[in-house]
């Protein structure tokens, strides 16, 4: 009986929310305009460097030390915020992308 509670209890919470339509944006007046991006700040700091100090070769060196000592979060973050997030991609044992050849069926 108690996954029929479960069920009501999901049919109640989900009762008035309706998906978006197509095209539709779940933020519709984005990001206030005037704000400042986070990453462009970050990009700014590094390539002008503080007190001559090269902070590209200081935040590897921190990142490196904090890589090995198991910290991977913060190197990861660093690094997507720099260079971009890594597209995932699917590939072969040879490391080429994979081709999928559909081939339509035919009715008997």
């Amino acid at each position: 009986m108690e996954g029929a509670t479960n069920d009501t209890e999901k049919q109640s919470r989900y009762r008035g929310l309706k998906p978006f339509k197509p095209g539709q944006s779940g933020n519709p007046g984005g990001r206030p305009k005037g704000r400042k991006s986070i990453t462009a700040a970050l990009r700014r700091l590094l390539d002008s460097g503080i007190d001559g100090k090269d902070l590209y070769e200081a935040l590897a060196k921190a990142g490196l030390s904090k890589a090995l000592k198991g910290d991977h979060k913060f190197w990861s973050e660093i690094l997507e915020r720099i260079d971009g997030k890594v597209p995932d991609r699917i590939a072969d044992a040879d490391g080429q992308p994979l081709v999928f050849n559909i081939v339509p069926c035919q009715k008997k």
